[in-house]
């Protein structure tokens, strides 16, 4: 992808995504499957990913049953990108390194200076509240630095994040470096944080929980983090995620999507093939 190209593309789209500076892996692994092995393959889901290669991961909570597009795509790993800011999150907060929601922090220029693809947003001081939604890697970044290599590592073991690997430095190993996760594997995670069982403060998942919301009616309340892989290097692959749950009274339904992108309209299509996934399987019934 060019340059020119790759600017463009960005600046058709760049307050609607979750970003990262990332290139994607996709390595298979062996990881098991979500549920309780009462998954089902769902080949007809794949009319809602015309022209988008991609895979889609839904885990039913009430019955463990796992809905699935693309098998073979929902195990494979691929570098977190923005996702991995729901996370970095809760560290930063279990940690005190973030004291709250409207912990703020300033950008310093010389440690993290302007790329000509960033949003004007991005060049804003920022809070967790402002900073998550915006998807702005400088301030998860400083995050980082913050938390350090040794709590860091300690964190993503703990929640048995991907394949746990944070080498290529504090600030961007899952942006270009070692980090990898499959969206079996990130609806896995979505679970226990959602549960309470990653070993954090009950207020710390609340916070996180508070900053994911991305839609709320009288029917459903939707939550999720979006993110780009490859996003500032045109010469990457371009990889989108979008990772959340869906609230409807006491039932909970935890999903992943994950797509290639290669034109805007793809970056834009994260959201809209889930919802019309999820309006698919019954679980919106909007008017």
């Amino acid at each position: 992808m060019s340059s020119s190209r790759f600017l463009t593309l960005f600046a058709s789209v760049a307050l609607l995504l979750g970003c990262s500076t990332a290139a994607p892996s996709d390595r298979p692994h062996s990881a098991s499957s979500v549920g309780q092995d009462v998954g089902t393959n769902r080949p007809d889901l794949g009319r809602f990913f015309a022209g988008v290669d991609g895979t889609f991961v839904l885990l039913d909570a009430q019955t463990g049953q796992a809905t699935r597009y693309n098998p073979e795509r929902a195990s494979t790993r691929f570098l977190p990108a923005s996702t991995f800011k729901i996370p970095n999150t809760l560290i930063a907060l279990e940690t005190g390194v973030a004291s709250g929601p409207d912990f703020p922090l300033t950008r310093d220029s010389t440690v993290t200076p302007r790329q000509e693809w960033w949003p004007a947003v991005w060049m804003q001081n920022h809070t967790l509240r402002t900073a998550l939604p915006n998807s702005v890697v400088w301030y998860y970044q400083e995050l980082a630095r913050r938390i350090g290599s040794e709590r860091m590592q300690s964190y993503v073991d703990q929640f048995q994040y991907g394949n746990r690997n944070i080498s290529g430095g504090i600030d961007q190993f899952w942006l270009t470096g070692g980090l990898r996760i499959s969206p079996e594997e990130q609806v896995k995670f979505l679970q226990r944080f959602y549960t309470g069982q990653l070993g954090v403060s009950e207020r710390s998942t609340s916070v996180a929980k508070g900053l994911l919301v991305l839609e709320e009616t009288p029917r459903y309340r939707l939550s999720g983090k979006t993110g780009w892989a490859g996003l500032g290097k045109p010469d990457a692959p371009q990889i989108g995620w979008l990772v959340g749950y869906l609230e409807r009274g006491e039932k909970v339904y935890f999903f992943a999507t994950n797509i290639d992108i290669r034109t805007s309209e793809d970056a834009k299509a994260r959201l809209a093939i889930t919802k019309a996934i999820l309006d698919e399987l019954g679980l919106l019934e909007r008017d």
